[in-house]
């Protein structure tokens, strides 16, 4: 649902088209989202062009850390305590009942995880449904009868009514200076600040979480022009339903922001090697290929008389060349070698003068270097003074312009 979006305490419509995109940026920008495949694209409308944008999670999957090993951690507790409740002392098993212990065991954490979602999960449906007829006058629903998810509405509940005023939920963002989308729970102000607010159901508040926020924070401000000074995640325990408000400092935003645009490179890059790898050849020892190498004679036993093989002559060498402009860099050369990948590295194509040119962020020249290198093309910068003087090629034009023009 796209709720009616807002800055502070002063309400700022939404632009929505009526087919359910999301509409930014002065409607130069239209924002959607594929839930089957969990999918941002952008489309710039003033361009016409339209590419997918990695979201705010997809990124931070690239960290991992003390979110991760506190899952693995977990699932082998889960495993262990099952064991303890199964073996009973002085009681003799078989290798049949050994292994199905084993086996049950292997399993128990989802048995253990979907039991833990019955609370932490009830109670943020609920809550989330109270905020939202707070705001839009929707339907409630009836509080559970579980004793957990009761203790842990009403700790929220007591929170809210004390500290919160939520003015937009499940809100679409779009940062165009750092090319990422996602979508945030809750904007409100917490104690009259403005803030962006993610209710999580999780065992603990991970680093993780604080760059999320950060990401969310900026994309609002890039957005609305307007700074979000604080950030909160709100977590609902997943055994317990235990309720905990948790404020991130405000002078760590900027550090915690440029820690989540490098886990964006990290995952950028990635994306980059998975689509450009190159399948494997092996050579069998018994092939014919490896029997004619091995077979292949030497200078010293080659006879006088044999033909010498006829030299091979090396193929012209492919380039693509790139001139850095502002934030994002132009490209020229062999792109249409590798037209299909470059927008997953956020590559634009767009017209200027006739011709067609590739840009590509800045952020992800690593990523671009990576791609050339698996297909043998080499990549190399333009100087400023080069491009005064002399044509910016592009396989099937050619473009004078200097840097001074922002090429």
């Amino acid at each position: 649902m796209q709720a009616t979006q807002t800055v502070s305490a002063k309400a700022v419509p939404s632009q929505t088209s009526p087919s359910g995109s999301t509409i930014l940026y002065g409607g130069t920008i239209k924002l959607d989202f594929e839930r089957k495949t969990h999918t941002y694209k952008v489309t710039d409308l003033s361009k016409l062009t339209t590419r997918n944008v990695p979201s705010v999670t997809q990124i931070l999957d690239v960290i991992g850390g003390s979110k991760v090993w506190g899952l693995k951690q977990w699932a082998a507790n889960a495993a262990t305590d099952y064991i303890r409740g199964a073996i009973r002392p002085g009681v003799s098993y078989d290798e049949l009942q050994i292994d199905q212990i084993i086996e049950q065991a292997r399993g128990n954490f989802q048995t253990v995880s979907r039991s833990a979602k019955t609370v932490g999960q009830l109670a943020h449906e609920w809550i989330e449904a109270h905020l939202r007829a707070s705001l839009y006058a929707t339907p409630t629903l009836p509080l559970p009868v579980n004793e957990q998810t009761r203790k842990a509405i009403q700790a929220a509940s007591a929170w809210i009514a004390e500290h919160f005023k939520p003015l937009t939920m499940e809100h679409r963002l779009y940062s165009r200076e750092h090319d990422y989308a996602g979508t945030l729970d809750v904007v409100g102000e917490v104690d009259g600040q403005l803030a962006v607010v993610d209710w999580k159901t999780s065992k603990a508040v991970y680093d993780e979480m604080r760059l999320q926020a950060a990401a969310y924070a900026q994309a609002w401000a890039e957005m609305y022009d307007v700074r979000v000074p604080d950030r909160w995640v709100i977590r609902l325990d997943k055994e317990t339903g235990e309720f905990e408000p948790i404020r991130f400092p405000r002078e760590t935003f900027r550090r915690d922001l440029q820690g989540f645009l490098a886990a964006k490179a990290v995952h950028v890059t990635l994306e980059a090697m998975k689509i450009s790898k190159l399948p494997r050849t092996t050579i069998a020892a018994n092939s014919p290929a490896a029997v004619s190498t091995a077979a292949s004679p030497t200078a010293e036993t080659q006879p006088a008389n044999a033909q010498m093989p006829t030299p091979r002559i090396p193929s012209r060498k492919r380039s693509i060349s790139y001139l850095r402009s502002g934030c994002s860099v132009v490209l020229g050369g062999a792109t249409y070698d590798v037209k299909d990948q470059l927008p997953s590295i956020g590559g634009q194509r767009t017209k200027e003068g006739g011709n067609w040119i590739w840009q590509v962020p800045l952020e992800s020249l690593e990523a671009l270097s990576a791609l050339c290198k698996s297909r043998q093309i080499r990549l190399s910068p333009v100087t400023a003074s080069l491009c005064a003087s002399k044509p910016f090629q592009h396989r099937g034009h050619s473009r004078v312009q200097s840097a001074s023009d922002g090429l």
